[in-house]
């Protein structure tokens, strides 16, 4: 039953969205470039990004990103107190929507962006006695799923259908307290 219950409401929003789309003044789609910086540093690095967008009068933006995976030394305790150092991984994946508004112009438009949703990050686990010296890890392997807002800024600019985006915000994810990490977004845009 609740599987089908599910498969109702999926059906349903889309119907919502085909219906959103057919009233919307245009719609883009864009795979970007991206570059997300983490506290601490060395977990920072390149990703990707999808994101599709619905103008109506304001945009409605819907996005999924991936952040590559990144090997770092990691120091750990051993419980007779010992320290190592160990090769760990990590990579992170956004969820996000919101809305965006622009100056209506057919070749630049200069936008501001407000999303919300889940920023996902995922370290490698270590070895069952050993615990990272980092607390910051250590509270992520804790609980890696964590509600983000990403408030940003940037700039479009488009000849014919085709355009290029360029987004710079401040992705705030909250794990005890909010942890601010700067996200730089660019790469192609199509109006359909």
């Amino acid at each position: 039953m609740a599987r089908f219950a599910t498969r109702v409401v999926l059906v349903g929003v889309l119907f919502l969205i085909f219906c959103t789309v057919a009233e919307a003044q245009r719609a883009e789609a864009g795979f970007y470039g991206e570059y997300l910086g983490f506290s601490p540093a060395a977990l920072g690095g390149p990703g990707i990004k999808g994101l599709l967008a619905i103008n109506l009068h304001i945009a409605l933006e819907g996005e999924f990103a991936y952040e590559f995976n990144r090997t770092f030394n990691e120091t750990t305790l051993d419980p007779s107190g010992a320290t190592s150092v160990i090769k760990s991984r990590m990579h992170a994946t956004n969820l996000l929507a919101g809305v965006a508004f622009s100056k209506p112009s057919p070749k630049i438009r200069p936008f501001v962006t407000m999303k919300m949703g889940l920023l996902t990050i995922n370290p490698s686990s270590l070895p069952a006695p050993l615990v990272s010296t980092n607390t910051i890890l250590n509270d992520i392997r804790a609980s890696h799923r964590n509600f983000a807002i990403f408030p940003a800024a940037g700039v479009e600019a488009y000849s014919g259908r085709w355009g290029f985006r360029l987004d710079i915000g401040d992705e705030l994810y909250f794990l005890h307290g909010a942890k601010s990490n700067v996200r730089i977004t660019f790469g192609p845009n199509y109006i359909f």
